[in-house]
């Protein structure tokens, strides 16, 4: 298998399957109509979040719904009140659910959900001014209402995919995918997006193997500085993050970028070699190689003199010479 076989195969194995997303579109659809019908002031309602800008993994445990409102009177303009008014307005239709209150939505889960822990969090939102811009209920006192644009963010995700062939939100996936499985602290999820179009600006059509290369080579510099996105309009994703985090951060974005340095430079010579490397950076779903053949590769270059040593793996072909053995005390030259 060619490594752009195996990237299109690992992009296919984080999809959710459809059975999945039918249920889920079950689901936020009723939410959305008990809004609808229910919520005060109600104006309309949409989809935010991973799930709605399709860069969520597997398993699916949230989706995000905003409720925008024509005016907060109704609950003295207190977020808590209103998440608990939205929160109200969709028990009915979900007999025996669960509902908490979080940061800033209502979490609701219902109580034979026909998606394995999943829930959906439902925030209310006021419109401003400001475009799209909105405020957000939030229930930390210092922060009541907090602007924000998802939608804005959603219109940058899919412009930035489209100028990079489509390749944009795959590799968001691949790289969350790697955050959630890799040692040391992870990024946040959103974080992983905000990156990808701070070092994604512009237009191009790379194979996705260098897209991901790409992404590592910058990111282990980019994070050590602020990243905003259009979702935050008064600041950065990552405004609270201290300079030891970010450090550590990347110093985990670094080993990843040279693991993917040396697969892109071994599958000059030795693909199912550098196949090798990337299953060991990612693990399943990547595809596993077929160590058959790994066995017999390499096998042969340890008899040609051409093995060596890339990612912490044996590669044929360019790869370090065998110094060549000698009998048993025989003198040096």
């Amino acid at each position: 298998m060619s490594v752009a076989t195996a990237f299109d195969e690992f992009r296919q194995n984080l999809e959710i399957d459809a059975e999945t997303l039918g249920s889920a579109i079950d689901m936020h659809e009723k939410v959305r109509a008990a809004l609808k019908a229910r919520l005060e002031g109600h104006k309309r309602t949409f989809l935010s979040g991973s799930y709605a800008r399709n860069t969520r993994l597997d398993p699916l445990n949230d989706i995000d719904i905003v409720a925008v409102v024509e005016s907060t009177d109704p609950w003295d303009d207190d977020p808590e009140e209103a998440m608990r008014a939205a929160g109200e307005a969709v028990r009915p239709d979900f007999p025996g659910c669960r509902i908490r209150y979080g940061a800033h939505a209502a979490k609701i889960t219902p109580s034979d959900p026909p998606i394995e822990g999943v829930h959906l969090d439902v925030v209310v939102a006021i419109e401003t001014e400001s475009g799209t811009c909105l405020k957000i209920s939030e229930r930390e006192p210092e922060s009541n209402w907090k602007r924000s644009d998802p939608e804005a963010h959603a219109c940058a995700l899919s412009k930035a995919n489209g100028d990079w062939a489509q390749r944009l939100v795959p590799l968001i996936k691949q790289i969350k995918h790697w955050n959630r499985n890799a040692s040391g602290e992870s990024l946040k999820s959103f974080h992983v997006e905000a990156l990808a179009l701070r070092i994604f600006a512009g237009s191009g059509d790379l194979p996705a193997a260098e897209m991901i290369q790409r992404f590592f080579n910058n990111a282990r510099n980019s994070i050590l500085t602020p990243t905003s996105s259009p979702a935050v309009p008064d600041g950065f994703v990552d405004g609270d993050m201290t300079w030891g985090e970010r450090l550590a951060h990347s110093s985990r974005l670094e080993k990843a970028s040279k693991t993917a340095d040396d697969a892109i430079e071994t599958v000059k010579t030795d693909e199912d070699a550098a196949q090798d490397i990337w299953y060991g950076l990612f693990g399943d779903p990547y595809p596993e190689p077929d160590k058959d053949v790994r066995k017999a590769s390499i096998a042969a270059a340890i008899r040609s003199g051409t093995a060596g040593i890339a990612g912490g793996t044996i590669v044929s072909g360019g790869g370090r010479a065998v110094v060549p053995g000698r009998a048993f005390g025989a003198e040096e030259p």
